[in-house]
């Protein structure tokens, strides 16, 4: 691995809890600011409409190569789809991808790692699980589809929709009697999850409320 990017969303992706990009974009980049070779892509999140994950992926592998060859690089490096286990089982959901795209995202020329939430399957069963699907089964065992699990550092990771509850609970529990250790509570979960510029930022402009 020689970097990474994170590439916030298109506003017009329409999650549920999304807030606007330029907030996105913003929070992104204050959790990368001091971690080596990781930044912010913000090409998905700025064209005029949604992007499909293959054209960004591709879109950032063409802007990937063109720096590295104009570095003396003797070859274009790879992108990998990083993501939760959740968006592999979505391509393996009928009708919620283009076949086409799941293959190129999960063949030679991509490549997808997916993470398994906190407290999710173990490895074997997310793999089983995407074996069974017609369209996933020879990436899985080609490697075109990784799973890293319960075993391994990234495991503590856990789902933008968890972070937004907590955000919310942290803001809207108004029973007086619980009010303060439900505070520290959801303050010592979000400590564990966003660091502290971005949580300044959250609530300086009064975001997840």
């Amino acid at each position: 691995v020689v970097g990474a990017y994170l590439s916030p969303v298109h506003d017009g992706y329409g999650k549920p809890g999304l807030v606007k990009a330029e907030h996105r974009i913003a929070m992104a980049r204050l959790a990368v600011a001091h971690e080596p070779g990781v930044g912010v892509d913000t090409w998905e999140a700025t064209r005029s409409q949604h992007q499909r994950s293959l054209a960004v992926a591709r879109a950032l592998h063409r802007r990937v190569g063109d720096f590295a060859l104009a570095h003396g690089a003797s070859e274009v490096p790879a992108v990998v789809i990083a993501c939760g286990s959740d968006l592999v089982k979505s391509m393996a959901t009928p009708g919620h991808w283009r076949p086409e795209d799941v293959q190129a995202l999960t063949s030679d020329e991509h490549g997808v790692v997916a993470v398994l939430r906190a407290g999710a399957e173990d490895v074997d069963t997310a793999r089983a699980e995407a074996s069974s699907c017609p369209w996933l089964a020879q990436a899985v065992s080609s490697g075109g589809v990784l799973f890293v699990g319960s075993g391994d550092a990234a495991s503590s990771c856990v789902s933008s929709t968890h972070v937004r509850e907590l955000l919310s609970n942290y803001y809207t529990d108004e029973n007086t009697n619980e009010r303060e250790r439900a505070m520290t509570r959801y303050k010592e979960r979000l400590n564990s999850i966003l660091c502290q510029e971005v949580q300044e930022y959250i609530h300086s402009y009064k975001l997840y409320k």
